[in-house]
């Protein structure tokens, strides 16, 4: 089992690298690197949803800098994890799931932005999407 690098294409046409890995396995894999990229991609499922990958990432970016995530999945996943990612409690109803006011602590040390990748070659700020 391996990180692999996953390239994306943004709709402004530059280009973004991030770290992957298997299911599940991402925070790991990933701390226990010595340069660990500052870009991962993760793709919620049932079985690892959006919520507990909000978590992770919040406590991978307490280890080493974590400064953009990509979510390969739908809309309402990067929703999820972006409102995860904040210091905020969040209350939403989404078909990701629904919060009450929930939250992550401690939140990221520094802010994370999440992009969107509907079909894993592309990735947009899910401010555009």
């Amino acid at each position: 089992m391996a990180l692999t690098m996953q390239h994306f294409i943004l709709a402004g046409g530059g280009e973004l690298t991030a770290g992957s890995a298997p299911l599940g396995q991402l925070s790991v894999l990933w701390s226990a690197m010595s340069a660990p990229p500052s870009t991962v991609v993760v793709s919620p499922s049932p079985a690892y949803p959006a919520a507990l990958l909000a978590r992770d990432l919040a406590t991978m970016a307490h280890l080493a800098p974590l400064s953009q995530v990509i979510v390969v999945g739908t809309l309402d996943d990067a929703v999820v994890v972006a409102a995860l990612l904040t210091n905020e409690p969040v209350t939403m109803s989404t078909t990701a799931g629904s919060l009450r006011e929930a939250y992550n602590r401690p939140a990221p040390p520094t802010p994370i932005e999440v992009l969107l990748s509907l079909d894993g070659r592309t990735a947009d700020p899910l401010s555009a999407s």
